[in-house]
């Protein structure tokens, strides 16, 4: 986005069931509440579920299309099947969405997945942040995502894999890609002690590496409903 800056704020998390998607859906519910100008894009190229979580992939609310485009960079014989849409969701939230035919995610390629946000200046005059729910795992398209981001979120859990999982999430990105500052958040904990001991562990994992910044953002409770 080569405007005027915009946050693009990537929520990732290396293990699956951390509950990535839910922070990243929750987190855009709450700037879009504080005024800014949220688009939520779903960066799962295999699976995308943010229109499940928001609802979005009941009958009839897929016609609330707010506009359809194409990103730059795409030759001509690609375009048929690179049409993105805009949903308009709940509270303001916009979600950005591969159209249903989902012919993209069979012939997406990493370069593609940078220009995914790159290419994202024909929104960049009625945006203020862009966030990114990316797939978990080291996948070399998902990472490249993330690495595109302005701010990179972490999601952990209280399982002890997480942590180990962030861990080599974190030194890939930080050796590969240059990126140093994380913010981390720990998602259901039993107690927000739990969530600050679980950091704590993460922490002692990287002590060594002295380049990478992380930043605590706090914890979440475990809720069954």
């Amino acid at each position: 986005m080569t405007q005027v800056k915009k946050r693009v704020i990537a929520v990732s998390g290396c293990k699956g069931g951390v509950g990535k998607t839910v922070v990243a859906v929750n987190l855009a519910l709450a700037l879009t509440k504080l005024g800014q100008r949220v688009v939520l894009m779903d960066g799962n190229l295999s699976v995308p579920d943010v229109e499940f979580t928001l609802g979005l992939d009941e009958e009839g609310q897929r016609d609330q299309v707010s506009s359809e485009f194409v990103f730059s960079g795409f030759s001509q014989e690609e375009v048929s099947s690179q049409h993105k849409v805009l949903l308009d969701g709940p509270s303001g939230v916009r979600v950005y969405t591969p159209d249903a035919d989902g012919e993209w995610q069979d012939n997406i390629q990493i370069i593609k997945a940078v220009e995914l946000i790159q290419g994202m200046d024909d929104l960049a005059s009625d945006l203020d942040t862009l966030i990114i729910d990316t797939a978990p795992g080291l996948a070399p398209d998902n990472v490249t995502l993330i690495q595109a981001a302005t701010e990179v979120m972490v999601v952990i859990s209280q399982e002890d894999v997480s942590v180990i999982d962030a861990v080599r999430q974190i030194r890939l990105l930080y050796q590969v890609f240059d990126v140093h500052q994380f913010y981390i958040v720990v998602n259901l904990v039993s107690s927000r002690r739990g969530g600050a001991k679980q950091f704590e562990k993460l922490q002692q994992y990287l002590k060594d590496d002295k380049q990478i910044v992380l930043s605590y953002l706090g914890a979440i409770p475990y809720d069954k409903t």
